[in-house]
């Protein structure tokens, strides 16, 4: 397990906005300690914060990211990035 300060070296996002993620319930530490509230990532988790941190290079709203990320159904992540695309192209 990972330290919220080792997690957020690893994957290049703050320690801020890793407690904002894990308060919207976008990522949530896969440990807290209760004693200290130290919040603990594992391993698999950092693919789930680098696809954060893509989606959010494409601009995608929080509550759109929370959406693709409870689907695992394929279909639906391709319409959300033409949906995506489309208002992109409309900021052009």
């Amino acid at each position: 397990m990972y330290t919220i300060t080792e997690f957020s070296r690893i994957c290049k996002m703050s320690t801020r906005m890793l407690r904002h993620y894990d308060k919207e319930d976008i990522l949530k530490p896969a440990y807290v300690n209760p004693e200290n509230g130290y919040r603990y990532y594992e391993q698999g988790q950092l693919e789930i914060a680098l696809k954060i941190k893509k989606l959010r290079e494409y601009k995608f709203p929080l509550p759109k990211i929370k959406i693709i990320l409870q689907s695992s159904d394929q279909d639906s992540f391709i319409k959300h990035m033409q949906a995506q695309i489309i208002e992109l192209s409309h900021e052009v």
